[in-house]
């Protein structure tokens, strides 16, 4: 039997579960970023948190921009630079990994494929 006013508690997590403010979104995802930035190569579990972070508050970033309304233009267009920003970098970055290891299999393999080829020349 459903009640006709929600309890406090279903109050209390509706608003828990509510994507957060926009403009709180985007300082706490450019914080992530910034502290991701800032730690050492070999913090790898602060980085990893970071990282965890960073897509964490970048879905509710997004959530937040698409279901928000009367937030300014501008706010939203940041919020939008910066979540793509975010994606292309990653994307850029394994896509260089994929460009050097191709760049490896391909230098470590022209010598096997030459002495083959040699091979069966003179065979």
């Amino acid at each position: 039997m459903r009640r006709a006013f929600p309890s406090a508690d279903d109050r209390l997590l509706a608003q828990l579960n509510a994507p957060p403010d926009l403009s709180e979104g985007l300082h706490s995802l450019a914080y992530w970023h910034q502290r991701r930035q800032r730690l050492a190569w070999y913090r790898l579990g602060a980085r990893r948190e970071a990282m965890r972070m960073i897509l964490r508050w970048e879905h509710r970033v997004r959530h937040a921009m698409l279901s928000q309304r009367g937030v300014p233009i501008s706010v939203r267009t940041s919020a939008a630079l910066l979540v793509a920003r975010t994606r292309l970098q990653r994307w850029g970055r394994r896509a260089a990994i994929a460009v050097m290891a191709l760049v490896a299999a391909t230098l470590m393999a022209t010598p096997a494929i030459a002495a083959v080829a040699l091979l069966a020349h003179l065979l």
